[in-house]
């Protein structure tokens, strides 16, 4: 199942959508939602257990860096064949490092920001 959500203008409020793998549709006032809004659920969440979007900022608890959440392509530096190599998928970009795979977020990150929350 896949998870979105969308900002409603006229209810001021985000709201969930659900897609059935065979397309069905769940999920209410989906009508005047905001031209790019819609935000995919990344099947993470945080230390808090917030649960975290595309485009979401966070931090690490590690080492105090800040983050941003995508999706799309990305180049990552494969340790083990020493190489980088290309992703889809979600991926964090932080300012003077290389993107990298989302991973397991429980155990570091904060939610700083979410998008217009």
């Amino acid at each position: 199942m896949i998870l979105l959500k969308g900002y409603n203008q006229k209810q001021k409020k985000w709201v969930q959508l659900y897609i059935s793998e065979a397309g069905i549709v769940f999920g209410d006032d989906w009508h005047y939602i905001a031209v790019g809004s819609i935000k995919r659920y990344t099947g993470q969440s945080d230390v808090n257990k917030e649960m975290l979007w595309e485009d979401d900022e966070i931090v690490s608890e590690l080492n105090g860096v800040h983050m941003f959440i995508r999706y799309g392509e990305y180049e990552a530096y494969c340790p083990e064949d020493k190489e980088p190599m290309k992703g889809v998928g979600f991926y964090v970009e932080a300012e003077g490092y290389q993107d990298m795979p989302l991973g397991p977020t429980e155990e570091y990150a904060i939610k700083v920001m979410g998008n217009a929350e």
